[in-house]
């Protein structure tokens, strides 16, 4: 549902949802025994790698993840259905969903926000984004978006160019629900440069991430995954759940009308700084983790942090208590992991985990405290 994961997104809970890395084609030694033994290596085959862990009988294989994957990525996954074969319990990202009643009236309320009372989500008529960020940063942010318009106008011919040449059709979707639908429509029909600017800042990066031919790990390999898990009747558990209430949406949107000026600024330097410089950076991890180059990803692990506007946010809605920290800074990101997979290897049985790579490989991760804790770790 596109707009529960808006609000998941807004209010700061994207860095527990997902992120995707290196994937292993399994590398058994001799004289290991167990259920997982008739799990077969494909020779030197590039892509995602899995890391072993074991612990008593119990086994983990982590499957660290990034946030993008590329969009042509074509993924040989026998591997993956040989050990889903095996597998026990799929331990997915964190999980925020919403009642049926409570899913309904933020449709309702989202509708209600964009087609009649736009002053939740657009900046008051005769505001520009100037006004609330400043003129230079303004037009920064205005020349950026010219540049990504410019590369996704590129993507698009190459796109008509191809199917032209091979007689298939592009840009096949999933047929949205008819709220979901209304709601994008009448987005697409508004003035972009009404939204408020952490709704601006938001849409340079989608626009961005598009343009540059990737798509989120959740909605592409994460959701293969499960396709196969529930095929295989395999168990999925997130690493951890909370519910949304209506009264979180609304304080969001409520909020941020307010937001000072300072946090409009943060979100948009961060969209600058993501469409000019990160947007490289994340299609390089992307590559890295579908061509399974674990050294890259292992390297990277301790680089990532959290850009100034999901910092700026969570400060505005008054720390992030719901997540265990005062802003996403203080949440701690790998305890909820380590629980998770130590409670799966107690169990026995064999289970698969879909880690943050950044949670897994940096320094004092997931990965590290296993070792320190006495689980054997195998790398790729």
């Amino acid at each position: 549902m596109k707009i529960l994961k808006l609000i998941i997104l807004l209010l700061g809970a994207l860095p527990l949802v997902s992120i995707i890395g290196p994937q292993q084609a399994f590398a058994q030694s001799e004289q290991d025994a167990g259920p997982t033994d008739e799990i077969v290596v494909f020779g030197a085959r590039e892509g995602p790698r899995f890391w072993r862990v074991k612990s008593g009988d119990g086994e983990a294989f982590v499957l660290p993840t990034t946030r993008f994957t590329p969009e042509d990525f074509e993924w040989s996954d026998r591997q993956l259905k040989f050990l889903l074969e095996e597998t026990t319990l799929l331990i997915a990202p964190t999980q925020a969903e919403a009642s049926a009643g409570a899913r309904a009236r933020m449709v309702g309320a989202a509708l209600r926000t964009i087609t009649i009372n736009r002053g939740r989500l657009f900046m008051p008529k005769g505001v520009t984004l100037a006004d609330r960020v400043g003129a230079d940063l303004a037009g920064a942010f205005a020349l950026s978006s010219a540049r990504v318009e410019a590369r996704a106008r590129a993507k698009r011919a190459a796109r008509r160019d191809k199917s032209s040449a091979e007689g298939n059709e592009v840009d096949r979707q999933e047929t949205p629900e008819p709220a979901e639908d209304a709601i994008a429509k009448a987005i697409e029909n508004a003035d972009p440069s009404r939204f408020h600017p952490i709704f601006q800042s938001g849409g340079l990066i989608g626009d961005a991430v598009d343009a540059a031919g990737l798509e989120s790990f959740e909605d592409s390999a994460e959701k293969h995954i499960r396709k196969l898990a529930r095929k295989a009747k395999v168990e999925t558990k997130p690493v951890a759940a909370f519910q949304l209430a209506f009264a979180d949406m609304r304080s969001f949107l409520q909020s941020a009308q307010d937001f000072s000026e300072d946090t409009n600024r943060a979100c948009i330097q961060a969209s600058i700084d993501f469409a000019e410089d990160g947007i490289v950076e994340a299609a390089t991890r992307a590559r890295d983790w579908a061509r399974g180059n674990v050294e890259s990803l292992i390297a990277s692990a301790d680089e990532t942090t959290f850009d100034g506007c999901a910092l700026a946010i969570s400060n505005e809605l008054g720390g992030l208590q719901t997540l265990g920290g005062a802003n996403l800074a203080a949440v701690d990101l790998v305890s909820p992991w380590m629980v998770a997979i130590e409670d799966a290897l107690d169990g026995g049985g064999v289970t698969l985990a879909l880690v943050p790579f950044e949670v897994f490989l940096k320094t004092g991760g997931v990965r590290e405290r296993l070792i320190a804790r006495g689980s054997e770790v195998i790398d790729p």
